[in-house]
């Protein structure tokens, strides 16, 4: 069980980071 949680916290996490690099991305972006 713990590991299952492990592995949906880790997606969460790099989710999250990836959304944030993305919105990084977008506010870096030149209108």
């Amino acid at each position: 069980v713990s590991t299952t949680i492990n592995y949906n916290w880790t997606a969460l996490r790099m989710g999250a980071i990836r959304f944030a690099r993305q919105q990084d991305n977008f506010s870096l972006a030149p209108k």
